[in-house]
């Protein structure tokens, strides 16, 4: 129980650091018209510093705090010994995430998206919010928590074999957590049809790759590959053809 609760207190904090480095991105780079929507829901800038950071954290905390008991009726692991191979994975993973987000908005959607301004940037607060919401928080919650959760449902309700239950589990929660990129693409860039279809495409291929290495490897591995899908999507894909 010390363990558990030692985890659920480092995640809560790194959830609370993760939300408070995704409003500061969202402060200094979001359009003024996106930030005064958000400025109109929060009523001040300090109000939706609080309110993100407390909000992720409980995120964070209940995720990894429910996950980690959900996760012992299952053969899937938390932080499992280290895996050569795995990493590998997770950082072949984390590199074809990141290039297939990129090309994808070159080669396809480029149409229909904003046309960027001058070469891209490399943005600190992007790269961290990436890492830490994308890449911990996000695992948390749709992956230790949602997946897990699904497959013990699963597993009470039905016969299947357990091979079948977890692929239905992560294809469950891969379109889910594409899903959960909705409300912020259409703030950016409004509701079309298409860029619906292009933040669930973009989103549920990845989510498919991280749950895999989850279910095959454990969390340790499907953070780092989240986490590498942003450091090669940012350093090195949107430099190169942006």
């Amino acid at each position: 129980m010390k363990a558990k609760l030692r985890n659920t207190i480092i995640f809560t904090v790194i959830g609370l650091i993760a939300g408070f480095i995704t409003v500061a991105y969202q402060v200094n780079f979001l359009s003024p018209e996106n930030l005064e929507m958000l400025l109109e829901q929060a009523g001040s800038v300090t109000v939706l510093y609080i309110v993100t950071s407390i909000q992720v954290g409980i995120y964070a905390g209940l995720s990894s705090f429910i996950g980690q008991f959900l996760i012992e009726k299952v053969s899937f692991k938390l932080f499992p010994s280290w895996n050569t191979l795995a990493f590998i994975k997770a950082i072949i993973i984390g590199l074809f995430s990141g290039a297939f987000i990129v090309l994808m908005d070159v080669y396809v959607f480029s149409e229909f998206l904003p046309s960027a301004e001058g070469e891209y940037q490399i943005n600190v607060l992007y790269l961290f919010s990436g890492l830490l919401y994308g890449g911990i928080v996000e695992e948390l919650m749709i992956r230790l928590f949602l997946l897990t959760f699904t497959v013990v449902i699963l597993n009470k309700v039905s016969k299947l074999k357990s091979d079948v239950i977890t692929w239905i589990a992560i294809i469950i929660t891969s379109v889910i957590f594409a899903a959960g990129h909705l409300p912020a693409a259409i703030l950016t860039l409004g509701s079309d049809f298409v860029i619906i279809i292009r933040v669930m495409i973009l989103n549920f291929i990845p989510g498919i790759l991280f749950g895999y290495i989850y279910t095959k490897h454990g969390l340790l591995y499907s953070m780092s590959a989240h986490m590498f899908s942003h450091v090669f999507m940012q350093l090195v894909f949107l430099p190169l053809f942006v």
